[in-house]
This record gives C-alpha cells, structure tokens and sequence, in this order.
C-alpha cells in the first residue's frame, strides 16, 4: 500500500505475530540506517506514525528500545521514530528521561536536538527549561536568538505535527509563563516578516506564528 498499511496486517499479526514483528523490526532498523542526504523518506515508520488501523499500537515499545540503544541517522526518520512512540502515553515517562539524556550529547543546530529538545519541551517543559534558559545566557545574543527562534518554527512546522499533544507540557503554568518570555526575548515582534502574495514559508515565519 502506498499510504498505509494494507487492510490484512491486522489479522496476518493476529495469527502469525512473532514473523510479522520481524520483519517490521527488520525494516525499522534499515531505516534507522538512512544516510541524512536522502530527501524522501517514507518507509515502514512513516506508515506506523500515520496509522489508523491500530497496528502502530503494537510498536511503541520496539521503537522506544530501538531509540534507546540509538539515533536514527536521518532527522527525519528520528521524528517520525518520536511521534511513534508519543502516540503512546504510556510510554512518555521514558521517552522524556530519554530526551534529557540525548540533549547532554547533541547540540544546536543540530536537527537531533531539536528534535530531542521538542519532545523534551512537549513532555516535561520544567526539565527541558531548566537545560534551555542557561544555554541560552551562556550563548551570545544572536545565537540565542537563532536557538529559540528554530524551537519556535519546531512547534509549529507541519513537519513536526507529530510531535505535538493536545496538552502539552509547554502550554501549561508555570511553564507556558517561562517558555512566553523567551519567544518575547528572542522572536521578536518587530522583526516579524510581513510578506505579501504567494510565498514559501521559512523558519522565521513559522517563528513568528508562535511568537
């Protein structure tokens, strides 16, 4: 199937569950492998991140261990790993520790810690706060803008709308107050775009939407 899964994977896991993780795992871990230069990735993860016939509810867990013991190489194939596992509440106590722990390895601007940091923010704004709002002092005064800036288009790029929650952390007090502060600080109003007729988007305009 192009855009999905077919209409018997449900019953072919039903009866033969252990081949039909196999193989799914199989695949998973071959995208984990994707090189960054490839543009278009839409493998088995993309298909699981976009599930509606209640297979993706079975690799929640898989995926978590497979992030886990590991990056996928393409960000891409990371986000989509992400929203995988988010689907699943259950799972987002580990998946938010995990983020902590990959954040003390990748750093701006590298597409992983954004990633990361946005799981991080959505889950445990506090933590995730706590991490940013030093960094940022320590940056100097463009990179940091540059830092938040891209965080902000990170929430509200179509992109990384699998990774948004209907409650996110971010939005909730005391949290919603801090996270309000930086935008104000570093997205600011006077250096909005103001574009007019058709145009493609970029990170400031996303920024801005948020901001």
């Amino acid at each position: 199937e192009l855009n999905g899964f077919p209409d018997w994977i449900m019953p072919l896991r039903a009866a033969h569950s252990a081949e039909v993780d196999a193989v799914l795992l199989t695949c998973i871990r071959d995208e984990w492998q994707l090189t960054p230069e490839r543009h278009s990735v839409h493998g088995v993860l993309s298909k699981l991140q976009y599930d509606s016939s209640g297979v993706a509810a079975h690799y929640g867990n898989i995926v978590l261990d497979e992030l886990a013991r590991s990056d996928p190489c393409h960000p891409l194939v990371l986000n989509q790993a992400l929203a995988i596992v988010m689907r699943d509440a259950a799972l987002c106590p580990r998946l938010a520790s995990l983020a902590a722990q990959r954040l003390e390895v990748h750093c701006p601007p590298s597409e992983h810690f954004y990633a990361w940091f946005i799981v991080w923010l959505t889950l445990d704004a506090a933590g995730a706060l706590d991490t940013l709002e030093p960094l940022l002092q320590q940056s100097d005064p463009q990179e940091a803008d540059t830092l938040v800036i891209r965080l902000a288009a990170a929430l509200h790029e179509p992109s990384w709308v699998g990774l948004q929650q209907a409650n996110p952390s971010y939005l909730r007090l005391p949290a919603v107050v801090r996270l309000a502060r930086l935008l104000c600080r570093h997205v600011r109003t006077t250096d909005d775009i103001h574009r007019r007729g058709v145009f493609t988007s970029e990170t400031r305009d996303h920024a801005q939407q948020v901001g």
